[in-house]
């Protein structure tokens, strides 16, 4: 399940990317949640700018779930969330919070990290 919080820059365009994908013989959805109660379904959470939300709060439950955070908040990897969008020369890119993704049992593939900027060691 990968969630949604918050403001949805996606669109259908997420749903349709998914459509018909499955990992493990489960099928891959999308949900859009509006509080953080509803989130402990969610494997991967996508936090947009306009969630309501208490970053220490996601962290925490993220933390018990293992689930992997993401979000396009400015400095939001320094914060303890894992992965974070930026755009840099009209490009997107992200940085990676290794030390946080590791504390959750989450692993990175070198592929991924190789793209990405790694931070908060």
């Amino acid at each position: 399940i990968i969630g949604i919080l918050g403001e949805d820059p996606f669109g259908l365009y997420i749903d349709e990317l998914v459509k018909g994908e499955a990992k493990s013989g489960h099928p891959i959805v999308i949900r859009r949640f509006n509080n953080l109660a509803e989130v402990k379904s969610a494997h991967i959470l996508f936090i947009g700018k306009e969630a309501d939300v208490d970053l220490a709060q996601i962290n925490k439950l993220a933390d018990e779930k293992a689930i992997l955070t993401m979000s396009d908040l400015d400095g939001y990897a320094r914060q303890g969330g894992i992965v974070e969008f930026y755009v840099e020369e009209n490009k997107i890119k992200f940085l990676v919070n290794v030390k946080e993704g590791e504390g959750r049992n989450l692993q990175f593939s070198s592929k991924l990290l190789r793209l990405a900027k790694i931070c908060c060691k």
